[in-house]
């Protein structure tokens, strides 16, 4: 039998992983923003789920520093659901807004 010559080389490191959520916190925040200008109240919605998700990947991000690749996106995916529920908060406020005057405009014209 023959045998096998000794490696010299050290193990390899073990890579370090993705967060969980992070990128899907990333994209939930871009669709907020999105779903904001077309249909805020789905946009609202998006965005804080979103937030919600980057808030359990920043908690494996505390849990175990250093050891995920891509906790950028966890921020990224905050930073971008929070702007994508202002922006919708901003449109629904808008649009009620706009409701009241038309029924406003409306009953000053049919008592005039």
């Amino acid at each position: 039998m023959t045998e096998l010559p000794p490696h010299d080389h050290a193990p390899a490191a073990q890579s370090a992983g993705e967060v969980p959520g992070a990128t899907a916190s990333m994209v939930l925040g871009i669709v907020s923003i999105i779903l904001a200008l077309s249909c805020s109240l789905a946009g609202l919605i998006v965005g804080l789920i979103g937030m919600q998700k980057s808030k359990h990947a920043k908690a494996f991000i505390d849990a175990n520093p250093g050891n995920y690749v891509n906790e950028s996106n966890a921020n990224i995916g905050y930073t971008c659901s929070i702007i994508g529920v202002i922006l919708s908060a901003v449109f629904i406020v808008l649009g009620l807004l706009w409701v009241i005057f038309a029924v406003l405009l409306a009953a000053a014209g049919a008592a005039a």
